[in-house]
């Protein structure tokens, strides 16, 4: 049973590192319409979503976080919203990106994953953030 946690795991690890890399490059090369849908919610899963199990949106955010920390490129909020994104969208759960901003002297944005409630990923200090538009 451990063995399986591991690789399960280790899969999910490589998963994120790919598509942090992959959410990277689409932030750099491509417009943001593009971008855009890529983040809108699929209506066919909203008809037959079931209740998401929260270890799944759990083992996804340890993932995420794990192959930022051993990213050599840029992963920021935005790149980890949109990474976590597609990894929903592969298990066909609905979830919601958000942009938010705030002038606390600086102008500063944020993104930031939600589904059913729980944070993905960007939860650090979101309260400060108001939200200008949601995927």
């Amino acid at each position: 049973m451990k063995q399986y946690r591991q690789t399960r795991d280790y899969i999910l690890f490589v998963e994120a590192w790919c598509l942090l890399a992959f959410a990277r490059l689409m932030i750099y090369f491509s417009p943001f319409k593009k971008i855009v849908t890529l983040l809108e919610n699929n209506p066919q899963i909203e008809k037959t979503n079931k209740k998401v199990s929260p270890m799944i949106l759990n083992e996804i955010s340890i993932s995420i976080n794990r192959a930022c920390r051993r990213s050599f490129w840029r992963t920021k909020c935005f790149e980890q919203a949109l990474a976590g994104k597609i990894m929903l969208k592969f298990r066909r759960i609905n979830s919601s990106v958000y942009f938010g901003v705030a002038d606390n002297g600086t102008f500063m944005a944020h993104a930031w994953l939600e589904c059913e409630g729980q944070m993905i990923t960007g939860d650090k200090g979101i309260d400060k953030f108001t939200i200008i538009n949601k995927f």
